[in-house]
């Protein structure tokens, strides 16, 4: 479910942790994502992610972390149009923040949820005609049953 956004500007803050599980076989593909989402106010369904993602290919003991955009068209299923990666990662941010200034996004993450890196934009034009509405997001493929999205704090208020 969606939340209607505040007016502009505002900024969404989201703790999510996200991650590999222990169990999970090192056979095993694990791409896990989540996040803030934001639904466009066009009547075309079309929505924009913004989250962490961590992934381990299938024979590699080793987990990746990223932040990430992704882009969802409007159809029924929704198709991934983007996945721009905006930052690679040694370490899992457990912090989001977006700010919406009216005309582009502004996306950030951070490890304590008060030092924040800014990671990218994007401009509302560019792929929704406004971000009125605002949820969590997440997603795992197929393969990746041994994953999990952890939401803590999800806010228009700064985190203390």
């Amino acid at each position: 479910k969606y939340k209607a956004a505040p007016g502009t500007p505002y900024d969404v803050y989201c703790r999510v942790d996200v991650q590999a599980l222990s169990t999970a076989a090192v056979t095993t593909n694990v791409d896990v994502r989540g996040g803030i989402l934001f639904k466009d106010t066009g009547g075309d369904n079309e929505r924009l992610g913004f989250g962490i993602q961590v992934n381990r290919v299938s024979g590699d003991e080793n987990v990746t972390w990223a932040a990430i955009c992704t882009r969802y068209s409007g159809a029924s299923p929704p198709v991934a149009s983007a996945n721009p990666l905006l930052k690679y990662g040694a370490a899992p941010w457990k912090w989001l923040r977006v700010n919406n200034d009216a005309t582009t996004l502004t996306f950030y993450v951070s490890m304590d949820g008060r030092n924040w890196i800014t990671v990218g934009t994007e401009a509302l034009a560019a792929f929704i005609d406004a971000a009125a509405s605002y949820g969590v997001w997440a997603l795992a493929t197929s393969d990746s049953t041994e994953a999990a999205a952890i939401f803590s704090y999800f806010s228009t208020t700064a985190p203390a």
